[in-house]
């Protein structure tokens, strides 16, 4: 997407309080400035502290949402439970979702609680299927999520080899 073309929904890294915890979330805004507001799941709402990239749906034309890095950075002492977890979870990747090009994890040699993840999908559509997924909601949502001090995502566009 050239400089010149304009998106209106961003994903924002969105920091919020719930309950008198402040937490970061990926959200969603429209036409997003930095310290601004922003919603996310759930109709809570946050002040935007970093906008990376069109809305992950695919509804800002122009963009191939088809690369997603992903940083795990989890609870002291629980790297173990999430690599179980992600090994579990590349496995019925690559078994159930043809339109997946690339699932990598990668666990740091220097932190056994940080992870990195490299995704490549078909396009936008794929990505967004991914995530909708019985083994996503499962495995992410229900036991990798919980298990996180934080999660840093960003998009891309694959440019070719």
């Amino acid at each position: 997407m050239s400089s010149t073309q304009a998106c209106s929904l961003a994903v924002v890294s969105v920091m919020a309080t719930l309950r008198g915890r402040k937490f970061k979330r990926i959200g969603e805004a429209t036409e997003p400035v930095l310290g601004g507001n922003a919603q996310f799941t759930g109709g809570r709402s946050g002040t935007i502290m970093a906008v990376h990239g069109p809305a992950r749906t695919g509804r800002c034309r122009g963009w191939d949402l088809n690369v997603l890095v992903a940083r795990y950075y989890v609870q002291a002492g629980r790297g173990d439970e999430v690599e179980a977890a992600l090994r579990e979870m590349a496995a019925l990747v690559k078994q159930q979702e043809p339109d997946c090009v690339l699932y990598e994890v990668n666990r740091s040699q220097d932190d056994p609680d940080e992870f990195l993840l490299y995704e490549r999908y078909r396009d936008a559509a794929a990505l967004e299927a991914h995530r909708e997924t019985p083994h996503f909601k499962t495995l992410v949502e229900g036991r990798i999520l919980p298990l996180l001090v934080r999660r840093e995502r960003s998009f891309y566009t694959y440019v070719g080899e």
